[in-house]
């Protein structure tokens, strides 16, 4: 049983997916920004400026202190609280279930375009589900990403994981949240995007364990983040 070397192993293909599905350049537009995108760009490098005590005393446990992290680049603020959540995992065909955090993320603003119409197009294009060829090619991507950072016992597993993440990719469009939203991901680690303008943001808040109270709880999150830009 190597049932801790094969979490090890998932967690770092996941994070290599996760990092190749933010990797994108942003402009650095020296057009004049206004409401909600001079919002976005100020707290663009501080994230956790974007979480202010009404807003996490709405969504996360009295007291939780929100911290910056950088992953793949990208500027986030995450806080985690104990909410006493279990959830049951599927590891090496064994099911176990285990305490889990529950967690609050907000980051990754970047500027997508210096147009906005060109904006909407990028957004578009990256939070639409990917074709099967674009699926098969971040795949090939991923597998040789971690071709050099496991060994040849676990090889195999991390290149099945890849596929099997980076076919789980899927994104809906949400209505009514901002100028575009989309909720998704892969598998059930989904997160909700909203343009606002040229700008961008993710989040991530999950505190249950049945998807749609989370898709919501996420909607009534990114309402409250777009009064604080407003």
């Amino acid at each position: 049983m190597h049932t801790r070397s094969t979490v090890t192993t998932s967690a770092m293909v996941a994070g290599l997916v996760l990092g190749l599905s933010g990797c994108f350049e942003s402009s650095d537009s020296k057009a004049a920004d206004s409401g909600a995108e001079a919002c976005l760009a100020k707290v663009a490098e501080s994230p956790c400026d974007l979480l202010s005590a009404e807003i996490l005393n709405q969504f996360a446990m009295a007291g939780t202190e929100p911290m910056p992290e950088k992953i793949a680049g990208q500027n986030l603020c995450r806080a985690r609280w104990e909410g006493g959540r279990e959830r049951t995992f599927n590891v090496a065909g064994q099911k176990i279930t285990a305490p889990v955090s529950d967690d609050l993320m907000v980051g990754s603003i970047a500027k997508l375009a210096d147009d906005e119409a060109m904006a909407a197009r990028a957004f578009s294009a990256r939070r639409s589900t990917p074709s099967q060829a674009k699926k098969d090619e971040m795949t090939a991507a991923t597998q040789e990403r971690v071709k050099d950072k496991v060994d040849d016992k676990h090889r195999a597993m991390a290149n099945d994981f890849a596929a099997r993440l980076m076919n789980s990719i899927e994104f809906e469009p949400v209505a009514d949240l901002g100028d575009a939203a989309a909720w998704g991901g892969a598998g059930k680690s989904k997160q909700l995007w909203v343009r606002l303008g040229r700008y961008e943001m993710t989040m991530r808040l999950e505190r249950s364990n049945d998807q749609d109270q989370i898709k919501q709880d996420n909607i009534e999150l990114a309402r409250a983040l777009i009064g604080e830009c407003s």
